[in-house]
Order: structure tokens, then sequence, then C-alpha cells
């Protein structure tokens, strides 16, 4: 019998324009230690059906295992209700889950 497995995944979440390098440089060492990274920015990013980029980027995190953010000192594009999709994704990572800890 045949086991497979499959590698864990993360989504990296931040203002893409302030952390560019440092999103560039996680997913690298990530993806070198044999993780499935979900970035917006990335070319590999599929936006399936009918769904927006918001909507995907919602999805996927809840898809995936582990949630990354990084907060640093501008607010991105607003989502519903007048907050950040960046405070909408932290919201989507931490209701998935009672596992959700901060550093």
């Amino acid at each position: 019998m045949r086991i497979t497995t499959t590698p864990p995944s993360v989504f990296i979440s931040s203002t893409v324009k302030e952390f560019r390098d440092l999103r560039s440089a996680i997913a690298y060492t990530l993806r070198t230690q044999g993780f499935t990274v979900h970035q917006s920015e990335a070319s590999d990013f599929d936006i399936r059906g009918n769904r927006s980029a918001i909507e995907e980027c919602l999805a996927s995190i809840h898809d995936c295992d582990f949630y990354i953010l990084l907060v640093g000192n501008t607010r991105g594009h607003l989502f519903k209700d007048g907050i950040s999709i960046t405070r909408q994704e932290y919201r989507t990572a931490s209701f998935r889950s009672n596992n959700t800890y901060m550093l």
C-alpha cells in the first residue's frame, strides 16, 4: 500500500508593497522546506470560478494549514465595513481554528 502525503500549506498575508522582499524570502525558504506557499501576488495564484481575488484569498486561507501575517506601518485596501483586506484575512484565519497564535 502506498501512502501519499500532501505537503503542508501556508498563506502569507500582509500589504504586498511594504513587504514584497520579505514575503518573497519567506516563500522561498518555506518552499525549500517542502511547504506549499500561497501568496496573492504570485503568478501561480489561481482564481477559480466566479470568485474575486479577495474571495480566492479567503478561501485559500481557509484551506491552508498555516497562516503568516506580517504587520507593518501601512494599511492596504479596504474590504467591507471599512476594515482592511489584511484584517479580514486575519479574521478568516483566526475564526478557522482555535489554534491561532500570535508571536
